[in-house]
């Protein structure tokens, strides 16, 4: 059914003017026939005459008011066309996050490194022994030198490593952090959504059963002008039949609209249902953002600590890379002193004596292995 019936305002006209055609009957029956009618059967015929136009009129009203309700409403013309609302949205569940560990950054203690050299000058030494002693330690500082500075190079490439995890690390937490923003914020509008909905549908069904509670007070009223019709002389019983069918048929979509209120009712409530499970989704998106926000702030502070025992790494090889240039200027002054004074230090083997391709022979392999390594660890900080 797609329109509501409605009782026309002519429909009152017509009982009252049936109920005009009984009386004026009876005021016109033969003197014999009037001695058979009771003298109160006018007054009575008036009386119900006006009840009747009256029961029909507020009929009339009841209908048409009940009929703009629903065709104002496109739920409600939804329900007369017995159209249901099932099967309106679907959800979706939450993402899971990794865990992912995290490496501890210290102060860097680098190779402990003791240089004895400085002097520079040695031309005025003349005692041999003393020289080649001097030579001999020299000879000793410059291996350990050299060791320590291989050292060094190793941690170096070590925390370049290291911090250049703690940017992937970095990296993939902003990800995770933006993904759980994004989830949270997308539940947060489900949440507004389904709640939205919740509230139309609650809206919609009050209208729909106040229309129903409309439909019923209109078929009450119809029921009532049948009844009250029905003394009418002669077509009386057929009016009061169709005014009993349509009372009849308003009180059945009466019933459709109160059953389809009920559901509306019911569907509002799931809706209220499920905004408050997207509520707690991004409650729980929200708590992961928030917890992966920490780690990446604790990541962060790592690489700050990284970077600054980088530099701690750079300083001790620029150290050490001094203590290697001066420890071959010296090996160098020492040679030339005691060639000077007829004694060649050739013999004296071991890292860093002259003859022996060390360092300690020749300024300028010292030199170009400093530059070497140095130009390495300025690229590698580079790419840190």
């Amino acid at each position: 059914m797609d329109s509501i019936p409605v009782v026309k305002p002519e429909v009152a006209e017509g009982v009252g003017g049936q109920f005009d055609g009984a009386i004026q009957k009876i005021q016109n029956a033969p003197k014999k026939a009037k001695k058979k009618i009771p003298p109160d059967t006018i007054p009575k015929l008036q009386e119900s005459k006006t009840q009747s136009v009256n029961a029909t009129r507020n009929a009339g009203q009841q209908t048409l008011t009940a009929s703009n309700t629903v065709n104002s409403n496109p739920f409600a013309k939804m329900a007369m066309g017995g159209k249901s609302f099932d099967n309106m949205l679907g959800g979706g569940g939450p993402m899971g996050a990794d865990g992912m560990g995290f490496g501890a950054v210290g102060a860097y203690s680098g190779p402990n490194i003791s240089f004895s050299g400085g002097r520079g000058d040695y031309g005025g030494m003349n005692d041999i022994s003393q020289l080649m002693g001097l030579f001999g330690q020299r000879r000793t500082e410059g291996g350990q030198i050299s060791q320590g500075l291989a050292q060094v190079a190793g941690d170096q490439m070590k925390q370049l490593a290291q911090n250049q995890g703690f940017g992937q690390q970095i990296g993939q937490l902003t990800g995770l952090e933006n993904q759980f923003g994004m989830q949270s914020n997308m539940l947060g509008m489900k949440e507004m959504m389904f709640k939205g909905i919740s509230q139309s549908l609650s809206m919609v069904a009050k209208v729909i059963q106040m229309a129903a509670r409309g439909l019923q007070a209109a078929s009450q009223a119809v029921e009532a002008a049948s009844q009250a019709v029905a003394a009418v002389p002669f077509v009386g019983p057929a009016l009061s039949a169709a005014l009993k069918a349509v009372a009849m048929m308003l009180k059945a979509i009466a019933q459709v609209l109160e059953k389809m209120g009920q559901f509306l009712e019911k569907t509002s409530g799931q809706m209220m249902q499920k905004s408050q499970e997207m509520g707690v989704q991004k409650a729980q998106m929200m708590a992961k953002k928030v917890a992966t926000q920490a780690q990446r702030k604790v990541v962060e502070n790592l690489l700050n600590q990284g970077k600054q025992r980088l530099d701690q790494i750079v300083g001790q090889r620029n150290t050490l890379a001094g203590f290697q240039q001066t420890n071959g200027n010296e090996m160098n002054a020492i040679a030339r002193r005691l060639q000077e004074l007829g004694q060649a230090p050739g013999g004296m083997g071991g890292p860093g004596a002259p003859g022996q391709g060390g360092p300690g022979q020749n300024p300028a392999a010292a030199m170009m292995m400093m530059g070497m390594m140095g130009g390495m660890a300025q690229n590698m900080m580079a790419n840190a």
